[in-house]
């Protein structure tokens, strides 16, 4: 037997159960996924998508920014949340942008200042994706990827700014 993949390549592997997902087996839910790019013939068998202690560890940094995000917006106030929100983007863009949304649905911050703090979200992201391809690959060869990343985030913030800029107009009305 084997897994078809979404490129129509065939993997196979040793398994008794019928294949009639990509990556899920019939019999009580099992998923399945290559071991790592570069060997397609192994591939490991899981009872769950992601690991236990995985989803343990992405829910605590979770929670820990939006705590983080809520007490700096309380006490610090709505300013503050820019800021804030560019070292949560840092940790986690996803939990970052939903404390954004939180304090905004709350009305403990503006659309302006969301807008702005989903900017600043976006940069700290890319800030640490970027740290992270220069660590991994070496600064030297990293540099080819600073104007990619310089020009995602110029697009990036200019359509965010736009799109808040347009709410908030039309919520001062």
């Amino acid at each position: 037997p084997s897994i078809g993949t979404p490129n129509n390549l065939k993997i196979p592997y040793k398994s008794s159960r019928t294949v009639s997902h990509p990556t899920r087996v019939q019999s009580n839910q099992v998923f399945a996924s290559a071991s790592d790019a570069k060997s397609l013939n192994s591939i490991k068998i899981t009872e769950r998508p992601l690991p236990i202690p995985f989803i343990f560890k992405f829910s605590f940094v979770f929670a820990c920014v939006m705590i983080f995000m809520v007490l700096v917006t309380h006490y610090l106030g709505d300013k503050a949340t820019i800021f804030a929100s560019f070292l949560s983007g840092i940790v986690s863009s996803a939990a970052a942008l939903a404390a954004i949304g939180n304090s905004l649905i709350s009305h403990d911050i503006t659309v302006s200042i969301a807008g702005w703090s989903a900017i600043a979200a976006l940069m700290g992201s890319l800030t640490a994706k970027y740290f992270f391809i220069a660590s991994t690959i070496g600064w030297r060869r990293s540099s080819r990827f600073a104007i990619p990343v310089a020009a995602l985030a110029s697009v990036a913030s200019f359509t965010l700014w736009t799109s808040f800029n347009v709410v908030s107009h039309l919520a001062s009305r």
